[in-house]
């Protein structure tokens, strides 16, 4: 199993490789795009933003960085959609980060840009994005057809779905989310940017009244669905009003699937994926140290149950853990019934 982290800029690269990061995504916004397209159009799903460095050999000092030091390097190209005039560019961009930088995959979303990759550059080794919404085995043999030879699986995976499909697909390696970054909607079908927090954090707030004569609502069905309104608030506050804050033990208190690890492991998928490239160092260097470790555990024989104390000794949370409103994989815990 693989672990993949973000980084922003070359300077990051040997701290997280020596913190046991075996991959690492970045994203790059070329001046030749600024000066040809509007920023409104975006390179990658994080845009013109901190997420990405600016320039090319930022890149190539990066991977070089990566290679010295025995990590590979992806780069996003994972913007929703392209449109026509946009395509060759991308293309030029992709064979000469390839060719004479050295990336080692590219990130794609857009099954235009995907094909034209594909018939520019055959050898291209491509990973389809989390914003393809693959969601099934007949998905990814769709996209392994296509010549991606690794599909990301949307937040909402459930350990079950993922190894399905990694059991029925065996030749494409599957990436899970891991850490840092939440979202309650399906990230692949949104029109917007990340995060919006007009859209994505507002508290709209929630009451509950009878309507009608015939039917009408108990005061104790008012109740429960005004406890189930406020649970969905507590949810939404864990997966995206998180970004900055840490836990008690000082780590990222985002979003976390570590009590996972051990079952995606056993699963068959090949790679866990570090949300945050546009994040603090500090932030990275924790969240990388948070996955190593279980994973280090998993390898040294661990049981799951073991793995799963020491996952929830590093966060620090118990009460998160308790509920799964801040799991990616909330089933996990419900499995098991308990947490320390």
């Amino acid at each position: 199993m693989r672990l993949l982290a973000p980084t922003n800029h070359p300077d990051e690269v040997e701290m997280l490789v020596g913190s046991g990061a075996h991959e690492l995504y970045c994203g790059v916004v070329p001046g030749q795009w600024t000066d040809r397209h509007s920023l409104a159009a975006p390179i990658n799903r994080r845009g013109s933003g901190p997420g990405n460095m600016q320039t090319l050999g930022e890149l190539r000092d990066l991977v070089d960085t990566a290679h010295r030091l025995g990590a590979l390097v992806h780069l996003a190209l994972n913007a929703a959609t392209y449109n026509e005039a946009q395509v060759p560019f991308l293309c030029g961009l992709a064979a000469e980060a390839a060719d004479e930088i050295g990336i080692d995959a590219l990130i794609v979303a857009d099954v235009g840009l995907l094909s034209a990759l594909m018939g520019f550059r055959p050898g291209l080794r491509v990973h389809v994005s989390s914003l393809a919404a693959v969601h099934n085995s007949q998905a990814v043999r769709f996209f392994r057809d296509l010549g991606a030879s690794r599909v990301i699986l949307p937040r909402q995976t459930r350990v079950d779905e993922a190894v399905a499909m990694a059991r029925a697909v065996p030749d494409v390696e599957l990436e899970v989310f891991i850490l840092n970054d939440g979202c309650i909607y399906e990230e692949g079908h949104c029109s917007t940017v990340h995060s919006a927090g007009p859209i994505c954090l507002t508290d709209w707030g929630y009451s509950f009244r009878p309507v009608g004569a015939a039917g009408e609502l108990s005061a104790a069905d008012l109740d429960v669905m005004a406890d189930n309104a406020r649970a969905y608030g507590e949810w939404i506050g864990c997966h995206v009003g998180q970004a900055d804050a840490v836990t008690p033990t000082g780590v990222p208190s985002g979003p976390c699937g570590l009590c996972a690890i051990p079952a995606l492991h056993r699963g068959g998928v090949h790679s866990l994926k570090v949300i945050g490239r546009e994040a603090p160092a500090y932030k990275k260097l924790r969240s990388v140290q948070q996955v190593r470790a279980v994973m280090d555990g998993v390898s040294d024989g661990k049981s799951a149950q073991e793995c799963r104390a020491l996952a929830q000794a590093i966060r620090g949370t118990p009460e998160l853990c308790r509920s799964g409103f801040g799991c990616y994989y909330p089933e996990v815990v419900r499995m098991t019934g308990t947490t320390t």
